[in-house]
């Protein structure tokens, strides 16, 4: 027993919720602790990872309501885009001049695909946001 964690007597309770998945007709997750040898391993060695983005806009003082509306509709098209798997406009609650979008792409060709889309249609009204658009861009890599 650790210190601060009470007892547990792990086999009663794997039995227990065998027997309530046998009476239910929802899965339970066994977990099991097996011995694995170097070449068991049959998980692909890289898993395709979608592409986040995660941009903070600040509108224009008393502006952000106008320019979340006026994303609402960018969202709603880059939604339809193909390799899109989120496209969203949130505003801040504690400041609802901060806006942040969320988009996620399956890979990079699709996200290639609408930064051209994307340059092709107008701008949106720039007196509703401060700044011109300069930008920093992160990059991140999986670690384990």
């Amino acid at each position: 027993m650790t210190a601060g964690r009470p007892s547990v007597n792990r086999s009663s309770f794997i039995r227990s919720s065998r027997n309530e998945a046998a009476a239910s007709s929802s899965p339970i997750c066994y977990c099991s602790r097996r011995s694995k040898s170097a070449d068991d391993d049959t998980r692909p060695k890289e898993m395709p990872m979608s592409i986040r983005l995660v941009v903070t806009i600040t509108a224009t003082p008393g502006k952000g309501s106008e320019l979340a509306q006026a994303y609402k509709a960018r969202c709603a098209d880059a939604r339809k885009e193909p390799g899109c798997e989120q496209f969203e406009i949130f505003q801040g609650v504690a400041d609802p001049d901060r806006l942040t979008l969320l988009e996620r792409w399956t890979d990079k060709a699709a996200l290639d695909t609408h930064a051209k889309l994307n340059s092709t249609r107008p701008p949106l009204r720039p007196e509703l946001r401060v700044g011109n658009g300069e930008r920093e861009d992160y990059e991140y890599n999986r670690t384990r």
